[in-house]
């Protein structure tokens, strides 16, 4: 992954933590939603497992808050995980 998506995944991850302090988020933005499903999926193929880690329980906050779209983008991550 690039220095700049890491910028991008981060900057998403703050302003993600600032809104939640704010009563009026919308949690459907797709701004947010996908820098965050690209992290937790690691599209880019090198996404560090920490940021990855933080994506999920962003979406996790996101989902606990009625997103769909975070609900959609978990299950997406965990039909990719292998099985044993």
């Amino acid at each position: 992954m690039t220095s700049g998506a890491q910028l991008k995944i981060l900057k998403t991850l703050s302003l993600i933590r600032s809104a939640h302090q704010r009563i009026n988020m919308t949690v459907e933005d797709p701004s947010t939603m996908k820098p965050l499903a690209d992290a937790l999926l690691n599209r880019s193929g090198n996404t560090p497992l920490a940021v990855r880690f933080r994506a999920l329980f962003a979406l996790k906050a996101l989902a606990s808050e009625g997103s769909t779209e975070a609900v959609d983008i978990i299950a997406e991550g965990n039909a990719l995980s292998p099985r044993g």
